[in-house]
């Protein structure tokens, strides 16, 4: 077994070059463009994020849809950006401060929350117009057999393998945590990274990270026993920007009661434009530095909003030169919940078909347009796992 975290530092230093090389060069034409442009710049941005934020406000009052696939719109950010807002938009040589830079994320959302919302009707109408061919997704595993079924139907070509999850369910990170193990045990000579929404960008999970992400220690223990590299994605302009907005309290498009801007049509496309850059530009260093590493399986393990094919700027469209297989993980439907809550542990995909599929606990498309409208080739809705087998003696030798 290679050891993989002592290959991974010379490369991922060539890409932080490459990356710091890039931003110096963006940073020159970014002062040479600002004397360019009009003083009124931030006038102009202001204006258009009031603009964008009523039309598309109104548009989403008017038109037919079930509120939970209402997008969410913004006039204004609190706190407003601050920290590493250079990193967000390094393309865009006219913001010269960070309060252009949110106002520009705010109309760039509001944009397309009203360009996407009849992208979202001919989604559901389509859904159920093929829903008989749909309804052949339906599965029966044995319980218990879920994982070993998921592996096994993972195609052989596969080069980067999604694995989406409804945040915040332990039962489902324990359900990740065996996948890791058994795809290990099942491919004990593959080179496998897992690249997390979870971990700070370019962190490499190690013993000493242990405390971060407490709720997450399952995987990342299991990742460690199985010599499986854990690489973070988050960029640094999401962790040093916590910023939220209330929710309006006519479009409840969250169960909590702020969403958080990052969750937003346009934080999940620059996070996802970023975390792709990370992940094509690891492929293509690999095999340049390690040609024994060049035949690697990338996991991605985030929340299903970034994994699922038919979201808006998802990776699955950013990464194409990967074999992709998607996988979602949910919670099993629970109708003792409050209502809000229990929408929101179904999928859309349940809620596109009227919750037909709410109570299957697997389900699969192998037909790619199918997979492209449910948004996964296959998705598991967990059952409770009280106890999985990881080691948590992290202090083994190396």
């Amino acid at each position: 077994m290679l050891s993989y975290k002592k290959y991974f530092v010379s490369f991922l230093l060539c890409i932080l070059t490459a990356t710091l090389a890039g931003a110096q060069g963006r940073a020159a034409g970014r002062a040479a463009a600002l004397g360019r442009f009009p003083k009124g710049v931030s006038k102009a941005l202001e204006n258009r994020v009031i603009r964008t934020y009523h039309t598309s406000l109104q548009a989403q009052q008017d038109v037919l849809l079930p509120v939970e696939f209402i997008a969410a719109v913004y006039r204004d950010m609190f706190p407003q950006l601050r920290a590493n807002w250079k990193e967000l938009y390094p393309d865009v040589l006219f913001l010269s401060n960070a309060k252009q830079a949110t106002n520009y994320f705010l109309a760039r959302n509001n944009r397309d929350a009203l360009t996407f919302l009849t992208a979202n009707q001919k989604r559901i109408e389509e859904i159920n117009r093929r829903l008989d061919d749909l309804k052949s997704g339906r599965k029966s595993i044995e319980k218990g057999e879920e994982i070993n079924w998921i592996i096994s139907q993972i195609p052989k070509e596969t080069s980067c393998l999604l694995l989406g999850e409804y945040h915040d369910v332990d039962d489902i990170r324990l359900n990740i945590a065996k996948l890791l193990t058994t795809l290990r045990e099942q491919n004990p000579k593959r080179p496998i990274v897992l690249l997390t929404e979870f971990l700070p960008e370019r962190s490499i999970f190690g013993r000493n990270t242990l405390g971060t992400y407490k709720n997450l220690i399952p995987v990342w223990l299991a990742a460690d026993q199985a010599k499986i590299l854990v690489l973070g994605l988050e960029p640094n302009f999401v962790l040093n920007n916590h910023s939220s907005r209330p929710l309006d309290p006519k479009f409840p498009i969250s169960k909590d009661a702020e969403t958080s801007i990052w969750a937003s049509y346009e934080g999940l496309r620059v996070r996802n434009n970023y975390w792709a850059t990370f992940i094509n530009g690891l492929r293509q260093t690999m095999p340049k530095v390690h040609p024994e590493l060049s035949d690697a399986l990338f996991i991605v393990y985030a929340g299903d909003g970034h994994t699922a094919y038919h979201e808006p700027y998802s990776l699955p469209s950013l990464l194409p030169d990967e074999k992709i297989f998607s996988v979602a993980f949910y919670p099993t439907y629970d109708e003792t919940k409050d209502g809000l809550y229990r929408i929101y542990e179904t999928s859309d995909f349940d809620r596109a078909t009227q919750n037909f599929f709410t109570h299957e606990r697997t389900v699969q498309f192998k037909d790619p347009e199918l997979a492209k409208l449910a948004g996964f080739n296959i998705r598991l809705k967990v059952e409770p796992i009280h106890k999985i087998e990881v080691d948590i003696n992290i202090s083994r030798k190396k």
